[in-house]
């Protein structure tokens, strides 16, 4: 009987051990598991990341590019020539510069390039428009013309440097209108959201012939 009974308890121990090494093997499946998508989540956010960065790279680029060719023409009125053809404020900015020929047409382009903050479930962006002009006319775009430049940008503003007449000193203006040159340096403050990492740029862009 003695011998029956510790034969049924050693059984017992047996099936105890079997189930507590099942449960460690369970556990560090489920540890390896969690890992994985932890490790997977992470290369996607930094692929994320990555793309929006590129994103913006492009954009500045861009936005060196318009600036750095920008033409200081001026409207035509009944009295001759008049402003010059720029005009930028805090969010938006237009201006005449050249086109490349290549992702854009050659000759004179009219660009617009504004920044439209964050609604609701919608991010925040830097758009742009170009389409030809003819010298002495003012730079026009309609809303359906604009194209995102840069994404999930949460706040953006824009800044001029220069002289707005040519008897004026050179100092910083929060808007560039009705002047009768060009400036000298564009300023760019953006916060870009890079996939809840929040950035801040301070982009300076040069324009040649001013």
């Amino acid at each position: 009987m003695s011998g029956a009974r510790q034969v049924k308890s050693s059984n017992g121990g047996f099936v105890l051990l079997e189930a507590l090494v099942s449960l460690i093997l369970l556990a560090m499946i489920m540890g390896l598991f969690a890992a994985t998508l932890t490790f997977g989540r992470r290369v996607s956010d930094a692929g994320n990341a990555r793309e929006g960065i590129l994103e913006v790279s492009a954009g500045v680029n861009s936005i060196s590019r318009w600036l750095s060719s920008a033409v200081p023409s001026r409207e035509v009125g009944p009295g001759g020539e008049g402003q010059a053809l720029f005009d930028g404020n805090g969010h938006r900015l237009s201006f005449v510069t050249l086109g490349n020929g290549e992702t854009q047409p050659g000759g004179m382009l009219a660009v617009t390039i504004a920044f439209t903050a964050p609604e609701k479930n919608l991010a925040g962006a830097i758009f742009f428009a170009s389409s030809p002009v003819k010298l002495g006319k003012a730079p026009n775009a309609s809303a359906s013309d604009y194209q995102v430049l840069m994404g999930n940008i949460s706040d953006a503003k824009f800044s001029y440097f220069g002289s707005l007449r040519e008897d004026a000193l050179p100092i910083w203006h929060r808007e560039w209108r009705e002047a009768s040159r060009l400036p000298t340096i564009v300023a760019l403050r953006a916060s870009v959201d890079l996939k809840g990492r929040l950035e801040t740029l301070d982009l300076s862009f040069r324009i040649v012939s001013h």
